[in-house]
């Protein structure tokens, strides 16, 4: 049966940099195509700390940790999160985030971040073309891959999820003092 498809081309959404796998020589790679947003734009809390957006699942096993450690971090955030409870809700407006209730105007907001929190690929890239870092929380293996070959470019970090206490602090600090991942995260936006 693979004998088919032996001179056919192969064709990729995505790009080679963030191919999980490895660069593919033979491959066509077609890019980040139709990225969606929705429209809320919400105000950045006030203060001088910098600006996080974090667009989330409430299904993430460790979101508690991931709440305490945006709290610690003394940035502005704004969250969406995807199938969060009334609780998890007000969990992250009682540690000063601003929370929407809608899916966000990532072309609007990420601009004006100094870093992304997201769980994969979609909201990872919409960032990484507007310059801003990554601190990725995966839940799944692709992602996990993914999360991977964002490291290796030097534009982020990933957070286990397999760790029992991760370190969801740690990350962030690491991510939003360093350098390094804004000015790779910049590259990146303009390669």
């Amino acid at each position: 049966l693979h004998e088919l498809f032996s001179g056919t081309g192969k064709f990729f959404l995505g790009m080679p940099e963030t191919d999980p796998y490895g660069v593919r020589a033979d491959a066509l790679y077609f890019g980040v195509q139709g990225r969606s947003t929705g429209t809320a734009v919400p105000s950045w809390p006030v203060g001088q700390g910098k600006r996080v957006l974090a667009y989330l699942h409430a299904d993430y096993p460790h979101v508690e940790a991931v709440i305490q450690g945006l709290a610690a971090c003394d940035a502005r955030v704004i969250v969406y999160m995807l199938g969060g409870s009334r609780k998890l809700l007000d969990a992250f407006a009682a540690a000063g985030a601003v929370v929407s209730a809608e899916p966000l105007d990532l072309d609007a907001l990420l601009p004006q971040a100094d870093l992304c929190v997201s769980h994969g690929p979609g909201t990872a890239i919409a960032s990484l073309q507007a310059g801003v870092p990554v601190l990725i929380l995966p839940k799944q293996l692709e992602n996990f891959l993914f999360a991977r070959s964002l490291e290796r470019l030097g534009v982020g970090a990933l957070v286990h999820l397999d760790q029992k206490a991760p370190d969801i602090r740690g990350a962030l600090f690491t991510v939003l003092s360093s350098e390094k991942h804004a000015t790779a995260a910049k590259t990146f936006a303009e390669s």
